[in-house]
């Protein structure tokens, strides 16, 4: 591998907070965040060490944004433990909301496209997708089994059902929102930005 410091054998990272236009952070040379299966295999402890761990955050961008906002809804979901996406996907699909955890499995086994879609649906408001971009992902994501995207009189592409979706997402986590549209106004009068940990974000 080209990625070992000079030194040593080990695998560093390099991490970047504006890398992805999400704003997610994102790793590079080497990319610990998606590693290839046949390169897990020759990845192993250093001497003295057993284990390797692995972190995965359950749902960690709503909780984020739960924490941030303060939105009593998604705040009151995350600390019962209950599974957002398929909560989402009862009100977008207008089927059953899951109460008991039986109910979620049961769901999850019924819908599991629907959930997968609802899942979309939660990461593209987060993460300022809009409902163009929205109807494609759910379309690729899907292996092309759910198509949302309509085409109107005149043979113009639109996407309502994808917009109805993002406003179904708005409308149960109203808090959310209104945190975002506050947040957007200070942005453009040019006010800055700072983190929970005090990290300054200006914008032009």
């Amino acid at each position: 591998l080209p990625f070992f410091r000079a030194g040593g054998r080990r695998v560093h990272s390099l991490y970047h907070l504006g890398g992805t236009a999400s704003g997610r952070l994102s790793s590079y040379n080497f990319n610990l965040q998606n590693v290839p299966p046949q390169v897990r295999e020759i990845i192993v402890p250093s001497p003295g060490y057993d284990h390797l761990v692995q972190a995965d955050f359950k749902q960690i961008e709503l909780g984020t944004c739960a924490h941030v906002s303060q939105d009593k809804t998604m705040i009151d979901w995350i600390t019962r433990g209950l599974d957002i996406h398929c909560i989402t996907a009862s009100r977008l699909l207008k089927v059953y909301e899951p109460k008991t955890d039986m109910e979620f499995q049961q769901f999850k086994k019924k819908y599991p496209v629907e959930r997968a879609t609802a899942k979309m649906t939660n990461f593209a408001v987060t993460f300022g997708v809009g409902a163009d971009s929205l109807t494609w992902q759910i379309f690729e994501q899907t292996d092309g089994e759910i198509w949302i995207g309509e085409f109107d009189e005149f043979g113009e592409f639109v996407s309502d059902t994808a917009q109805a979706y993002i406003n179904t997402f708005k409308t149960t986590f109203s808090d959310y929102t209104h945190y975002t549209h506050r947040l957007k106004h200070r942005v453009f009068a040019g006010e800055e930005i700072r983190s929970d940990t005090g990290r300054s974000w200006f914008f032009e």
